[in-house]
């Protein structure tokens, strides 16, 4: 059966996808055993630079307050990030975490150049395990000044 609304829609009750029981406003099922699969696509097709589609999460009836995850082709070149923004008390929503095409992962910055970027304070529990020759650098090596390393070392038992 197809549904076809020529001007805005509006269900009452809930509305299954793949089931005949559905359980939430809208389910979405479908069967794949043993393997992952893909049961909704978000689309915009538009192919330029900076478009992408948002999934959009709200407690309140609002667009200028909640949460979302972008899906956005960067360049024309088809590499994607995915963007995660919240709102805080009163604000609209900012983006707080990014995940680039080459699986760099910022939080607070859009443009991360290592696989885990962190703009401001960071606090880490259980603490930092280093590979044998692998280093921590203490200032910023981004620019021309001194830093210090820590570097992981074996020892024999």
């Amino acid at each position: 059966m197809a549904l076809k609304f020529l001007n805005d829609g509006y269900f009452a009750a809930k509305v299954g996808i793949g089931t005949v029981s559905p359980t939430e406003p809208l389910t979405v099922s479908k069967t794949a055993s043993g393997s992952t699969t893909q049961i909704a696509s978000l689309v915009n097709p538009v192919g330029t630079a900076n478009t992408g589609v948002r999934l959009w999460m709200s407690g309140t009836n609002t667009t200028t307050r909640g949460t979302f995850i972008d899906a956005v082709a960067e360049t024309t070149s088809n590499d994607h990030s995915l963007r995660f923004g919240t709102s805080a008390s009163s604000s609209t929503p900012t983006e707080r975490i990014r995940v680039t095409s080459v699986g760099n992962v910022g939080i607070g910055t859009t443009s991360p150049t290592y696989k885990l970027q962190v703009a401001g304070k960071s606090y880490l529990s259980g603490g930092v395990q280093l590979n044998s020759g692998d280093r921590i650098d203490f200032g910023n090596s981004q620019q021309s000044v001194s830093y210090t390393h820590l570097r992981a070392h074996e020892t024999d038992s």
